[in-house]
């Protein structure tokens, strides 16, 4: 690898060799080429999957960046050669990617011969943070920032810590996770340990292996992460891998505090630069204050596959930019063509129903301190448990897991905590609590409702529908009314209920809420009508 002069890490026998040692369903394939005296002067490592047959670059989604290694003297050469005998001995059965390569190795050879029809290349600007000592200090001195991190003391106590050995990391790593797999499952509708149970283990064991690869750090309050950065130590650079920080704090900028620190960190330690990757994420670019570029390779089965994701990319090209012209973000534009894909024609049907004739009645209830605290009683319910919601089950007519993730992202980051209780590994019942509520848009009547001052609002439970019948919503509701017992000024605990929902219905008056009054909608054909009672 040193006498390759764009290697990186991922490249390295340590990187490929562990990873092949968790991802096991690949198999290794080497594109190699060696001088006149049989010494290895090029090397590009593949893996084809077992059930699949899909062909990927070794370390496939893991490894950020992708390429060959060569001797300067072999670089015009090695690759056309290789693609080309590799498509001549494995036919492809699905595009092959090889991303994201450096771009001080060339590539002008690549589009030659048989090549030149099924090879495409894509280009990504890639954001860098150059790190800039008199600029971080400025960013330390700022008001803003010294407030930030004065804020988040008198929550506990802030540290910055560098994590040197497993141990340490194992401690603080399912948090990390849950908190990166929220976002990313929010965000992107990706979920990558959710989706990947190796990717947990070959993180720890490369890690134990070779810490020197890795630069692992937290930001804690009380030895609890609330952000937390895994990088990959680059030749003159750390590549980021993993970013990931509380919802919780969202008011501080948990993720924001901890980049200064990271940079603070580099600057001491002779770190050049923080490379961002590649991506398009908003984030990256307010952080970022330079920019390279890096090219994506596309090897196709056949030119017709090629012409038709080509005229895909531009069909979604375009629904994106018209979105954007309107403010529609791209996770939102994400959202609505799951949602539009996993339609069934029943829940079509559904909707139509909807606009036949309707009336819709929402109850609301509500208890005192001194009533809710005759029924309240603490149980293990979990509060504000993130892995919980990640492992939250669609089911009919509910949300999938990217727009539950995005929900729950949403209502954390404004303060708002949740209640849950797993079974077997799933979600089996979750509910939210607003700790002052002044006024909520109902919208299963499509009408705003107005709370008096300090009133706690408990609502959007849901049961996976296996699990139904086993008390957890009464279970839940009295631990809920236990903790608002704890809140400053607290006059009220209000909850709401469709009238048609009979058991819901009979658990609140049970656990003794009094009936306030009710909102109603009427509807048809796109005509609504609102009143109370």
């Amino acid at each position: 690898m040193s006498l390759c002069e764009w290697a990186t890490p991922f490249q390295s026998p340590q990187y490929i060799l562990t990873w092949f040692n968790h991802y096991q369903d690949f198999s290794p394939l080497a594109l190699i080429q060696e001088d006149e005296q049989g010494q290895l002067s090029a090397l590009l490592v593949m893996a084809r999957h077992h059930i699949s047959g899909r062909l990927v670059v070794a370390g496939d989604h893991q490894a950020e960046y992708q390429c060959w290694i060569c001797r300067k003297e072999h670089q015009d050469v090695f690759i056309s050669l290789a693609l080309q005998k590799l498509l001549e001995n494995q036919p492809l059965i699905a595009p092959l990617r090889i991303r994201y390569i450096p771009s001080r190795v060339p590539l002008d050879c690549v589009k030659t011969g048989a090549l030149q029809d099924v090879v495409e290349f894509v280009t990504h600007k890639r954001p860098l943070l150059k790190i800039d000592s008199e600029e971080i200090e400025n960013s330390f001195r700022k008001k803003s920032n010294k407030s930030r991190f004065n804020r988040l003391k008198k929550h506990g106590e802030l540290s910055f810590k560098l994590l040197h050995t497993r141990t340490e990391l194992e401690q603080y790593l399912d948090a990390i996770i849950a908190q990166y797999d929220l976002r990313q499952g929010a965000n992107n509708n990706s979920f990558p340990f959710l989706e990947d149970s190796a990717k947990k283990a070959f993180h720890l064991d490369l890690f134990e292996s070779y810490p020197n690869m890795f630069h692992n750090t937290v930001t804690l309050i009380d030895n609890v992460p609330i952000a937390a950065h895994i990088g990959v130590v680059g030749r003159d650079q750390i590549h980021l891998a993993i970013l990931a920080h509380s919802p919780f704090f969202a008011d501080h900028s948990p993720g924001k505090l901890h980049i200064m620190q990271l940079s603070r960190d580099f600057a001491e330690n002779n770190i050049a630069c923080l490379d961002l990757t590649p991506g398009g994420d908003l984030w990256k670019e307010r952080f970022a204050n330079d920019h390279d570029q890096v090219t994506e390779i596309r090897i196709y089965p056949s030119k017709a596959t090629r012409d038709a994701a080509n005229a895909k990319q531009i069909r979604l090209n375009r629904m994106k930019s018209l979105a954007g012209n309107v403010g529609i973000s791209p996770s939102t534009v994400r959202v609505v063509l799951s949602t539009m894909k996993k339609l069934t024609p029943r829940q079509l049907f559904t909707r139509l129903g909807n606009m036949l004739p309707r009336t819709v009645e929402m109850r609301f209830y509500r208890h005192t301190p001194e009533s809710a605290a005759r029924v309240a009683e603490k149980s293990d319910v979990a509060v504000n448990k993130l892995a919980d919601m990640l492992t939250y089950r669609s089911g009919q007519g509910l949300p999938d897991l990217c727009q539950f993730s995005s929900q729950c992202l949403n209502r954390f980051e404004q303060g708002e905590v949740s209640y849950s209780i797993r079974i077997d590994g799933v979600l089996a019942h979750c509910g939210w609590m607003i700790k002052y509520q002044k006024e909520s848009l109902v919208s299963e009547i499509g009408a705003s409702y107005c709370f008096p001052d300090n009133s706690a609002v408990l609502y959007d439970f849901c049961s996976d529908p296996e699990v139904r019948g086993k008390g957890l919503y009464q279970k839940t509701i009295k631990h809920m009314l236990a903790d608002t017992e704890r809140l400053a000024d607290a006059k009220y605990v209000y909850i709401s209920v469709r009238a048609d929902n009979k058991v819901s219905r009979h658990v609140i008056e049970k656990l003794g809420f009094e009936y306030q009054e009710s909102l109603f909608r009427f509807s048809c054909l796109g005509f609504e009508r609102h009143w109370r009672k």
